[in-house]
């Protein structure tokens, strides 16, 4: 039976949520494959540094840092997180769904999260990369209001990855189409 959206609750993760948020990371990244786009240069040294209860505890609400968590009955759905730049800038520092929910509106609902986050802290503008060939993550959000706007290198482990900026101000409502996925 297909994923239902009213079932999944979104939510801001708390420090208790660290052991769920590490295993799914994990399980994301053994069945996407280490050289999937959006876990490129993640060799796993690197996943077994970053995809500990401890190092993702780390990054909840501290430092100005925030995870966003998607959860139904089954367990982890999916997760982003932000990061402050500046006073006025947010990067929207990672966000992974699940293949199981995929397409299904997940990935939209953890972006409103945290742009309503943003907001309600103050910044103006959210910003993302993605690697410069990620034709699918361009397309996701830019049907979400984030526009290119620079190109850089990204340095991943012993790699440099093309990446492309697109950011959004977070007040911007989307339209009504855009919200689709």
């Amino acid at each position: 039976m297909p994923l239902q959206l009213r079932d999944v609750e979104v939510r801001e993760a708390e420090p208790s949520d660290a052991e769920a948020v590490a295993t799914f990371l994990l399980a994301a990244w053994r069945e996407a494959g280490p050289e999937s786009l959006g876990f490129t240069g993640a060799t796993p040294e690197l996943m077994a540094e970053i995809a500990t209860t401890e190092a993702i505890g780390a990054r909840i609400r501290r430092d100005g840092r925030r995870l966003f968590l998607a959860r139904s009955r089954e367990g982890v759905m999916g997760f982003a997180a932000t990061r402050p730049l500046d006073g006025r800038s947010v990067e929207l520092a990672g966000i992974i769904v699940g293949r199981a929910a995929a397409g299904q509106g997940v990935g939209t609902r953890l972006v409103e999260q945290a742009l309503a986050a943003a907001s309600r802290d103050g910044f103006a503008r959210m910003v993302v990369r993605t690697e410069r060939t990620n034709d699918r993550a361009i397309a996701f959000y830019r049907t979400r209001g984030f526009e290119p706007a620079a190109d850089c290198i990204e340095r991943v482990g012993e790699l440099q990855v093309p990446v492309l900026e697109l950011a959004r101000d977070v007040h911007e409502q989307p339209r009504t189409e855009d919200r689709l996925e």
